[in-house]
């Protein structure tokens, strides 16, 4: 649960002010160099954590359903940022996985 918010927190700060559904810069910083999809991951991992900590065979039951919903969620929202940033957005897409790398990718930044 705690990796959850960490990695949430950490992806605001990169992310800066702004609009978070209508982006008018894409970012490439921080968590978003690793993971196109930062805060998707860290409120799967507060859902996962919670359950854990918690004990609750329901909420870890709950937790393939809810990320299914997120993975529809992801779909939906690269699908904007694909029509608002054009070829930046391709390009980035090219570069940083849907979901995670450990290395980090050559030529980033916001």
């Amino acid at each position: 649960m705690a990796a959850g918010l960490a990695l949430n927190a950490f992806a605001v700060l990169a992310r800066g002010p702004g609009d978070v559904d209508r982006p008018s810069v894409l970012t490439r910083v921080g968590p978003y160099a690793f993971t196109r999809n930062p805060m998707f991951i860290g409120w799967s991992l507060v859902h996962l954590g919670t359950g854990l900590a918690a004990r609750s065979p329901m909420v870890l039951a709950a937790w393939p359903f809810s990320a299914a919903l997120v993975h529809r969620a992801v779909l939906a929202e690269e699908r904007d940022l694909a029509a608002t940033f054009g070829p930046d957005y391709s390009a980035y897409a090219a570069r940083v996985p849907r979901y995670g790398s450990l290395r980090r990718t050559a030529g980033s930044g916001r």
